[in-house]
């Protein structure tokens, strides 16, 4: 009986060990700390005004928890809240974190992967289990596909799942190698309950934890002298599953399967193209994992979809291999068990994301956790390969951690602004609309407007049907004053699929309001507010309608409404400005700008605005010096 777990041991080989999984990694994302917020980052963080907290208030927390848009990430969404709460939008902030959450798990990968090669089953298969651990940890850290799991803000939901998921297994391991009369081992089963808890606050794919622990106590636990402990055993899994698909049933509903099927309308596949398609997902992730050259890896596929076994032909071949490799799972158990529960592993961990639920068919960041015991094996195996020659397999190890690590960093490089990465996208996945219409959105946001509108044209003529491209480009169009075609794709939009309708009536009040028909402008801004209360931001465009319509006092009862419920954009202050300087209220207005020019210093009409009522208020030199700062900003480019 093993009283001491295992990774308590070789001190100084851990701290090596802490200090190269730092260092290269580090090294490895250096470039990535100012990627921009780009795609579900968006909708999660930028425009979830949930997690914009200002303190770390249990009230403020609560309410992130509560409002955020997928609440079971309840989690994740706070951690986003903190990252705010610290530095607002700022994303260097946001990267450090994602990088952290990324070396833990690869910490723990490292102490997983020691405390798997040193139990009893596995003695006579590695005879440096230490050094096998560290370059399996190593290998899986700066492998380039995990770059869409880091680099990528939002899928720290896939990080810290994966984070808890392995501690809760890890837990669950020393608890169970421990002798029964340790007081650790409650301890332990009590962090493996409450990692698995964390896990699924973070990201519901971590609902597979209790199939991973029964099958990592039925690979390598379960020997002679601890089969006494098994009712106990299973008991307890029992229990787990039951906790786990109970919250799944109440957050799906009393009829889960139906409420599943139910997303396939809003898609592009039905339910048994999807099961045809993903088998070919499958064999291209392990494809990536063997040669993740930059050129193929995407943030965004245009991944074919398979309508029937042979069309397209690849479709039956995969199957066929995946038939294969699930059939390799039972066959490898005596001759291989590491390589056996590496397969076991990969595949369980994708059942959820890679089965009947109505995802969209591809994303990198989903083999994050799937693929860590590959790394395992496939470090033991480079061991064995290099059994009598250690030498020669830490040059090769690090030879290969330094070409992964260097593919990274070109990665990265992808990753530097919004247009580059969606460049990348239309140039790998030219049929995939969404990649012009980001690339699209991407440059209308640096005022590349009529390259932004070309993108959008592009993305209608390979799909008509999206809405969120027609809206994009009335919001390009409305940038450069052609209110008439703005109105004109809005409309359009109303009328296609996945638009967020609310989005869309606020645009158009504000194109309207441009226009001057201010009663057009409030009717869509309040229609805005009818199909989403939180759309603040109709408020402003209301209260801006009654200050052009020379109502400041009305102008001002809108914006102390949108105040108290939280809006804090820079729009609100400096329009509420506008309208407190009509009313010869001057000290209130340059609070009001002040403030909105903490929220955006290079904001040019706030400055502007603020020298005005300084001249307005008799502060002549302050008034002069502001309005130079101000036309100083609008020469220079960011």
């Amino acid at each position: 009986m093993i009283t001491t777990p295992p990774i308590f041991s070789t001190s100084r080989f851990h701290c090596l060990a802490l200090g190269l999984i730092v260092i290269i990694t580090v090294l490895a994302y250096s470039n990535s700390f100012h990627s921009p917020l780009t795609f579900d980052d968006f909708p999660n963080i930028v425009d979830n005004r949930y997690i914009k907290i200002k303190n770390l208030s249990l009230t403020s927390l609560a309410d992130t928890v509560q409002k955020s848009p997928m609440p079971l990430r309840k989690l994740a969404y706070v951690s986003f809240a903190i990252n705010h709460a610290f530095h607002g939008l700022d994303v260097v902030g946001f990267h450090a974190v994602n990088l952290a959450i990324h070396i833990a798990t690869g910490l723990t990968l490292y102490l997983l992967a020691l405390t798997t090669l040193n139990l009893p089953i596995m003695t006579n298969s590695c005879r440096r289990p230490a050094e096998v651990a560290l370059a399996a940890a190593l290998l899986w850290l700066v492998h380039p596909v995990q770059t869409n799991a880091v680099t990528y803000i939002v899928q720290r939901m896939t990080s810290m799942a994966a984070l808890f998921t392995l501690i809760s297994l890890l837990c669950y391991i020393h608890a169970r190698l421990l002798a029964k009369e340790n007081n650790r081992r409650f301890i332990f089963f009590s962090g493996t309950l409450l990692a698995a808890i964390l896990a699924l606050l973070s990201k519901e794919n971590s609902a597979m934890l209790p199939l991973l622990i029964l099958g990592y106590e039925l690979f390598f636990l379960q020997t002679p002298e601890r089969r006494q402990h098994t009712k106990k055993i299973w008991l307890a899994i029992g229990l787990s599953a039951t906790v786990f698909f109970l919250i799944a049933w109440i957050y799906l509903g009393s009829n889960p399967f139906n409420a599943m099927l139910a997303g396939y309308e809003s898609r592009d596949f039905t339910l048994l193209e999807r099961l045809l398609t993903e088998p070919r997902v499958i064999i291209h992730y392990l494809t990536l994992l063997l040669l993740p050259l930059p050129g193929r890896l995407n943030i965004s596929y245009d991944f074919p979809i398979s309508h029937s076994l042979f069309t397209p032909p690849q479709t039956i071949l995969a199957i066929l291999a995946l038939a294969g490799l699930i059939a390799a799972i039972p066959l490898l158990y005596k001759r291989s068990r590491l390589i056996s529960f590496a397969l076991f592993w990969f595949l369980a961990n994708l059942i959820i994301e890679s089965s009947i639920v109505p995802l969209e068919i591809i994303f990198e960041h989903r083999i994050y956790l799937p693929s860590m015991f590959l790394f395992i094996a496939a470090a033991l195996g480079l061991a064995h390969l290099t059994d009598r020659r250690p030498g020669l397999f830490r040059v090769a190890t690090f030879c290969l951690i330094g070409l992964l690590a260097i593919g990274t960093w070109i990665r990265n490089n992808d990753w530097h602004t919004e247009i580059s990465l969606w460049t990348d996208v239309t140039q790998k996945s030219p049929n995939l609309p969404r990649g012009y219409n980001n690339l699209g959105k991407a440059e209308s946001s640096q005022g590349k407007i009529q390259s932004a509108i070309q993108n959008f044209q592009k993305a209608i003529s390979l799909d008509p049907r999206i809405g969120y491209t027609y809206f994009n480009m009335g919001v390009a169009y409305d940038l450069i004053n052609k209110q008439p075609e703005a109105l004109a794709a809005f409309s359009t939009a109303l009328g296609k699929k996945e638009v967020y309708f609310a989005k869309v009536h606020n645009s158009l009040g504000i194109t309207y309001r441009k226009m001057g028909n201010f009663q057009k402008a409030m009717q869509e801004a309040r229609i805005a507010l009818q199909i989403d209360p939180d759309m603040l931001e109709s408020l402003v465009t209301i209260g801006i309608c009654y200050e052009s319509m020379g109502q400041p006092t009305k102008a001002i009862a809108i914006f102390e409404q949108a105040a108290a419920k939280d809006l804090d954009s820079v729009d609100l202050y400096n329009s509420w400005a506008i309208s407190l300087t009509t009313l010869g209220m001057f000290d209130q207005a340059i609070s009001k700008l002040k403030h909105a020019l903490t929220l955006m210093p290079r904001h040019f009409e706030s400055n502007y605005n603020l020298g005005v009522v300084y001249s307005q208020k008799g502060m002549i030199a302050e008034a002069e010096q502001q309005i130079a700062h101000a036309l100083s900003l609008k020469n220079t480019p960011e």
